[in-house]
């Protein structure tokens, strides 16, 4: 079973709340996963 690193998910985390704190990162990130 794969098993994710506690600091990939914090790391994740924080990313995505530092994307909807700043909408322009937030749309590189959707265009991203987009592509």
């Amino acid at each position: 079973m794969f098993t994710v690193p506690t600091t990939v998910v914090d790391s994740l985390t924080a990313t995505i709340t530092d994307a909807f704190a700043d909408p322009g990162l937030l749309l590189v990130i959707v265009l991203a996963a987009g592509l």
